[in-house]
Formats: structure tokens, sequence, C-alpha cells
């Protein structure tokens, strides 16, 4: 999309009527974020460290239309006193950019769904050469053995030490294991 001559907007393709029920649902837009999600940055960007592209794994949730269809879909959050919430919400989990913030690969899932299991499914897009950085919500041995099998090196809390409570990480290459030494 751009301006032309005059100010005149031009886009790169025609769009057909979207609204209404011959809408095409989200696998158009499923399969335009496949193709062009993907991470951005480069070395002199930032976001790299030791040769590695720093990545990040986390999750959210994220209002969606007030309709019939979302609300059975997706579900809605309780609120106080038994009621429900406004709106249906969604749960996303992603696959983020540290340097550029570019989420490259993302799913999404019901309300109910919890970010350990929307991140199974994610996580085996990970590639060699990628650092991911992970919160608490995302330890489990299983997850770790996945992203570990993809190459990807990762850096995650360690909470099955006895140093868990000074904030001790886990940091492993792909096929190594590392002594922890000493959390003072």
């Amino acid at each position: 999309m751009g301006l032309g001559l005059g100010g005149q907007l031009h886009t790169a393709v025609e769009v057909g009527d979207l609204s209404g029920p011959s809408a095409a649902g989200a696998e158009p837009l499923a399969a335009l974020f496949a193709r062009v999600a993907k991470p951005l940055g480069t070395a002199a960007m930032g976001g790299w460290l030791a040769g590695r592209r720093l990545v990040a794994i986390d999750g959210s949730c994220l209002d969606v239309a007030d309709t019939a269809e979302n609300s059975a879909f997706f579900g809605r959050p309780g609120v106080s006193k038994g009621e429900k919430s406004a709106f249906p919400q969604a749960r996303l989990v992603a696959l983020a950019e540290c340097g550029t913030h570019a989420m490259f690969d993302a799913v999404i899932g019901a309300y109910t769904s919890s970010e350990l299991a929307l991140s199974s499914e994610l996580i085996g897009r990970l590639a060699p050469g990628m650092l991911l950085l992970a919160d608490r919500n995302f330890y489990s041995h299983s997850l770790w053995g996945k992203a570990i099998a993809t190459g990807a090196d990762l850096l995650w809390p360690d909470f099955r030490s006895e140093w868990a409570h000074a904030g001790v990480f886990c940091c492993v290459a792909a096929g190594e294991t590392l002594d922890r030494g000493s959390a003072g």
C-alpha cells in the first residue's frame, strides 16, 4: 500500500467484500501470517547474544468480538459475583524476537487453555541459532525436551534447584548440560 501521485492511495492487491456471511473466516489470515511473520532482526540491530537470535515465548489474553460463536469457542473469564466478562477472550502464546519485538509465530486457543498446553504446539517451530527466553509459566520437563530437540538453546528459570529462590536460571545449549555453580 502506498501513496501515488496526487496523494491517491494504491493497494498492491484488490480485496473483495470481507463483510457478511460470505467472509472467508480465519484461514486466509492464518495463511498470510504464516507467510509474512518471520524473524526480522540482524546482528547490527541488536537482539543477538553470542551469535544467537534472542527470542522469547509468552502468552496473553485478547478480547474478541462479542458473538455467540466466539463465546462458545473461546469462553469468557469470570468476574465478581459469579458473572462473566463483557467479551469472550482468546488465549495467545507467541514466539517473538527480543530485538525487534516482532511476533514470528503464534497459537491462539480458548481462554480456558493454559499457556503451557498451547506452547506445546508452538515450541517445535524453534530453530538452531535461537536462544529462547521463557518465564516460570513454561517450566515443564516435557516442553524443555521438545525445545532442546529443535536445536535451539534455552534460558529458563530453574525451579528444581535449591537456588530457585535466588533467581537462578538454567542455560543449556542444545545437547549440553551445564554446571550450575554458585548463586552467590
